[in-house]
Parts: C-alpha cells; structure tokens; sequence
C-alpha cells in the first residue's frame, strides 16, 4: 500500500528524524533573528530555499508514497540553512553542541 512504511517507521528513524528538525528550528530561528542584518542576496537565498524546503514539506505530506526516494531532495536547503548556522553562531560552546547532535542523528542509524 502507499504510505504504508510510513506508519511503521522504526523507533531509531523516528529518533533520527526528530534530532534532525531539532537542529532545524534551532538553525532557523538564529536565521529569523539575524534575517535583518544579512545583505538582500544572502535574504532572497535564504527566502528561496525556506520556501522550497515548505514545498517538499508539503509534497511529502501530500504525496506520502515517495518518502524515501524523495528525501534526497531536501539534501540542498538543509546543507545551506544547517552551513549558515554554523556560520552565524556566536556560541562556541552551543554550536558544538548542536553540531555534535547533528553528527549523532547522521551516524544513530549506523551505530544501532
């Protein structure tokens, strides 16, 4: 059936996930914050990727069949939002940890 792997993801994927959007909020809301005082290239890029990263949101949501071929997709904006975080954070201390969990939810699949 279509969709059906989707109601019976793993534990471990559904942690993975989760750690995944967490690291996204968290870019996004320092991105939001500092939205302002980037240059109108850097704000139309941003813009560009957030509302693409929505569409496929939506087209995942919309169409649940495809969600493993269709996650490659999101490869691009979140490269870029998750590199600008980093790139932005003033924090040592919280941007290693964040990137710690962002390291922990790529490699949890391959250690469990």
């Amino acid at each position: 059936m279509v969709g059906e792997h989707i109601h019976r993801l793993p534990v471990i994927d559904l942690v993975r996930l989760g750690m995944i959007v967490l690291v996204l909020i968290i870019a996004l809301t320092n991105l939001s914050a500092r939205y302002s005082l980037m240059i109108v290239n850097q704000r139309r890029g941003i813009l560009s990727l957030v509302s693409m990263m929505i569409f496929l949101s939506l087209t995942f949501v919309i169409i649940p069949g495809n969600y493993y071929d269709f996650m490659y997709m999101f490869a691009v904006p979140l490269s870029f939002l998750y590199a600008q975080y980093f790139i932005c954070c003033r924090t040592a201390l919280f941007s290693n940890l964040v990137f710690v969990l962002l390291l922990a939810a790529c490699f949890l699949t391959y250690l469990v």
